[in-house]
């Protein structure tokens, strides 16, 4: 029986687990052969995993039906929502993006689709962006925005931004009367009034910036301050100790979270297997991080994270 103080104590005592039993032939060449293994993985878990009560006396099949019917009924009261489709991660688990939540961290976020074991794999994602070198290990600042509209996919990623909370919607159409609002009203004005109260030379270059650029909103509009000082507080709500992950964003923090995100991890294509000469058509490593559940989460349950420092990579997590 697994160890209850140790809640990845399913993955067993070494790095010489269950997940090294697959046997592959040859490295993973496709996102589709990634989610066949991340299956199998999740597949094996739920088989072993101690917490899950014992089948009952109504046979597989109808037991079957009756969770469907189940997990129809709890997941019909949230509204389903799709951000950013032209960039799905490599591995998105049984879970579900909903924007009928809490109103903390926008209201949005992911819920289990079932009954999900301790252990189960729901994201597998790359970072979208990294901090650059002038950030890394000062208080996030104008430098990781300077940084993202001199990208040479500033303009997808300043776009994509606009649906981080605070979203451009919520900050341009601010209610008076909601608490969100409130909230992200009282948090714009705190940047621009007491952080950065002397910076107009510091956003008229940014400003510049991003026009010769061609940084535009995705309404086609030219950014103006407003836009900017948004784009800095969404990094800060949703940057992590490895940059920007737009789908991992959408996982809400919390004190006692269900799940964990590790630090990236690298996977290498199948074409990387030959020499430094980039004229064999070697491709550059991906390093992607995973988010898995730490203890049991039921259905319709939202899937939450410490927005503290993420924990080390599958292959070293047995250390802490």
């Amino acid at each position: 029986m697994a160890d209850e103080s140790d809640p990845f104590a399913c993955f067993g005592e070494s790095e010489d687990d269950d997940d090294d039993n697959v046997v592959v032939e040859k490295k993973p060449s496709s996102a589709f052969a990634a989610q066949q293994l991340i299956e199998q993985t999740n597949k094996r878990m739920a088989e072993k995993h101690d917490d899950i009560p014992a089948e009952s006396s109504i046979p597989s099949g109808k037991q079957n039906e009756l969770d469907n019917e189940e997990s129809s009924s709890i997941l019909s009261t949230f509204e389903k929502i799709v951000l950013w489709p032209k960039s799905p991660p490599l591995y998105l688990g049984p879970v579900e993006l909903v924007s009928s939540l809490t109103a903390i961290g926008g209201g949005r976020g992911f819920v289990a689709k079932h009954t999900l074991p301790a252990g189960t794999l729901v994201l597998v994602e790359e970072a979208m962006l990294t901090w650059s070198d002038e950030q890394i290990g000062k208080k996030l600042d104008f430098v990781s925005v300077q940084h993202i509209l001199q990208h040479p996919q500033g303009n997808g990623f300043f776009q994509d931004l606009e649906d981080f909370h605070p979203t451009k919607a919520d900050v341009d159409q601010q209610n008076e009367e909601e608490a969100n609002s409130i909230q992200i009203k009282t948090m714009m004005k705190l940047l621009q009034e007491q952080e950065y109260p002397d910076h107009d030379d510091r956003i008229t270059d940014l400003l510049r910036l991003s026009q010769s650029q061609n940084i535009t909103c995705r309404n086609g509009q030219i950014p103006n301050k407003t836009d900017l000082f948004r784009t800095l507080l969404a990094l800060r709500y949703n940057g992590l100790e490895t940059g920007i992950y737009r789908h991992a964003a959408m996982l809400n923090h919390d004190c006692h979270p269900n799940c964990t995100k590790y630090k990236p991890t690298m996977f290498e294509s199948s074409s990387s297997s030959n020499s430094g000469d980039t004229t064999t058509g070697q491709q550059p490593p991906r390093y992607y991080s995973e988010v898995r559940t730490t203890r049991t989460v039921k259905t319709g349950e939202s899937l939450t994270i410490s927005y503290l420092p993420c924990v080390m990579s599958h292959a070293s997590r047995r250390r802490h």
